[in-house]
Parts: C-alpha cells; sequence; structure tokens
C-alpha cells in the first residue's frame, strides 16, 4: 500500500490540492457537512459566506448550538435549555462562548474562511495522492513544534483537517473528519432563543430600585421576531 500511495503521489503538489479546496469554496458558497470532532463528538456545520455558519455538537450530556450572522450570534444548550447571545469578532471564527467555553481554535478555519492556505505556511509541506484520488497533506513545522495535517478529496472537499501544536498558551490538539457534503439545510439561520429557554445570565441594574421607581421589563416577542403587545 506504501508503494502504491508514493507512486501516485509522483507529480502531486500541494499547491494544487489547496487550489481544488478554494475552488470547491467558491462554487459552493453554501452547504452542510456532518463531522467528527477528535475522534468522538458528533455533529454538523452550515456554511453560507460571506457572514453565515451553524456549529452543532452532540455527545451524551452535552448538545450545543452556535448561530452566526454578520456580527451577531447566539448560541444554546439544549441539555440545559439556556442561550446566551455570543461575543463575536471581525473575522468569521471569532468568538467568545457565554455557555460551552467551546475555544475559538476548535473552529475548522478553512471550511469557514474558504482558504486552506493559511494553515500550511511553513513551507515544509509534502502531498501525496492516494489511487482514489484523495490528497493527503502534511505539514511537519519547524522545531519540531508539531504538525497540521489535511485529506482533500478529487472534488476538492475537505475530509479531514488536523493540528497538533505548541503555542505560546500551551498545546493545540485537535481533529475534524467530515463526511456527507450536502446542500444547505433551510431554516438553521435563526437568532431568536428557542421556545422555552432561559437567558444564561441577566444584566445587573448598576443602582437598587428605590420606591416608586419605574421597572422596565422591555418587550415579548414570538418565536418569529413578531412583538406581543
Amino acid at each position: 500500500m506504501l508503494s502504491l500511495l508514493l507512486l501516485a503521489s509522483l507529480g502531486s503538489t500541494s499547491d494544487a490540492a489547496f487550489a481544488s479546496f478554494v475552488k470547491y469554496s467558491k462554487t459552493h458558497p453554501s452547504y452542510t457537512v456532518d463531522m467528527t470532532v477528535n475522534g468522538s463528538d458528533r455533529g454538523s456545520i452550515s456554511i453560507r459566506r460571506p457572514d453565515r455558519y451553524r456549529w452543532q455538537i452532540r455527545r451524551l450530556d452535552y448538545d450545543y448550538n452556535l448561530i452566526r450572522i454578520g456580527s451577531s450570534a447566539i448560541e444554546f444548550s439544549r441539555a440545559e435549555r439556556l442561550y446566551a447571545d455570543a461575543l463575536v469578532g471581525p473575522r468569521l471564527p471569532d468568538l467568545e462562548s457565554q455557555i460551552s467555553g467551546l475555544p475559538e481554535i476548535d473552529f475548522p478555519r478553512p471550511l469557514l474562511s474558504g482558504n486552506i492556505t493559511p494553515s500550511f505556511a511553513s513551507g515544509r509541506v509534502t502531498c501525496t495522492t492516494a489511487p482514489n484520488g484523495d490528497r493527503l497533506v502534511d505539514d511537519e513545522l519547524e522545531g519540531r513544534t508539531g504538525h497540521i495535517r489535511a485529506t482533500i478529496d478529487a472534488q476538492g472537499r475537505l475530509l479531514h483537517f488536523e493540528m497538533h501544536i505548541l503555542t505560546p498558551g500551551g498545546k493545540v490538539d485537535v481533529s475534524f473528519d467530515f463526511r456527507n457534503y450536502r446542500p444547505e439545510e433551510p431554516g438553521v439561520y435563526s437568532l431568536q432563543p428557542p421556545m422555552g429557554y432561559s437567558q444564561y445570565f441577566l444584566p445587573v441594574a448598576p443602582f437598587p430600585l428605590e420606591t416608586g421607581q419605574h421597572l422596565t421589563l422591555g418587550s415579548w416577542t414570538m418565536p418569529d421576531g413578531r412583538s406581543v403587545d
């Protein structure tokens, strides 16, 4: 099998693999794909470039959703029936979760950006083509600080992405497996919290209420966003 891989790798370059991924991303600006994170957590991610995605991840005791539209985002936990407004940054993956503690690095940046090249910037990249056309890209980082790997199929779809690196903030170990690419599922983007969910935290009044002071409760809304008198 190793000899077959080596023979098939002749003439293969990482540039061609990256170009096929970028082409697929440009011709498929929206889709849904199932994923497995770190070999055990299962879920899916829906993307509509340039500024929308929905991340869903599940395990026995955990069911977390994050939805971002432009500069706004909402996250909710089905297990605890809680929701919160996520804090987002200027780039699509940037966020600070209020509920899950999910680190930013746990998001597959190449899928969100549509560009995988920035993840492989060390200049020590190797690429091997398997007999079925899948390209296996490996980047052994200088100084043995880790490696980054990806598998891109013949159509340009990302099948696997992993990072094992040392950073000033500690060690990063994360891997993704993707399968079942399909058209974007309808109704996946909504910033309205699910019915029956409670806000994770409520704003605290800066001063205590005084006798006779009016308390503003805000307005109620229907699940579709319409106001309720």
